[in-house]
């Protein structure tokens, strides 16, 4: 990792490549492309010329924001 990258987030953990985003978060190479493109997903640091990186933090707090999927039986319709 160079130093430019360093600075600019000290001490931070890094998922590297697409591999490890898509196994970090189960989406596609794909889906996540369009989903940085349309600001829904963290964007990547460039790493090097063909190396990309998430900050694993910022993939975290995108994970947590996702809502929660609920199987629950609806309530009963109240009779008339």
């Amino acid at each position: 990792m160079d130093n430019v990258h360093a600075e600019v987030i000290p001490g931070s953990d890094l998922i590297r490549g697409w591999r490890g985003v898509c196994a970090a978060t189960g989406k596609s190479r794909v889906q996540l492309w369009r989903d940085v493109r349309s600001g829904l997903f963290p964007a990547p640091i460039e790493l090097g010329v063909n190396s990309l990186g998430w900050v694993r933090a910022e993939v975290e707090d995108w994970k947590a924001s996702r809502p929660r999927r609920t199987y629950r039986a609806p309530a009963p319709a109240a009779s008339p």
